[in-house]
């Protein structure tokens, strides 16, 4: 009788966590709910790249409207680097997360 107990609890234990895993896939796929569904052409901020600097710090470069940030990010502190107006280019560059 023991037997039939466990074989049960692994049975379920499998089918809980495929269901786990195919709702993750599907939401990596199709992304989450919310402004990350809007179109990307309807969105005014980009991250454009990031460049890890050490296991705690990484830079990123961010595209809002028209202009361009530089940003530090890390040990409980984040620091604007520099802003300028976005490079001509650059409107036709995808966001990282098309690319990756």
């Amino acid at each position: 009788m023991e037997g039939v107990v466990y074989v049960k609890f692994v049975a379920s234990l499998v089918f809980v966590l495929a269901i786990l895993g195919l709702c993750a896939y599907l939401l990596r796929k199709y992304g989450g709910i919310g402004p990350a569904m809007m179109p990307q052409h309807k969105r005014r901020i980009r991250v454009l790249e990031i460049m890890p600097i050490d296991h705690k710090k990484k830079l990123f470069l961010i595209r809002h409207d028209d202009t361009e940030h530089l940003i530090l990010t890390g040990q409980g502190h984040d620091c604007l680097i520099s802003s300028r107006p976005a490079a001509p280019d650059a409107a036709n560059s995808q966001d990282i997360r098309k690319t990756a």
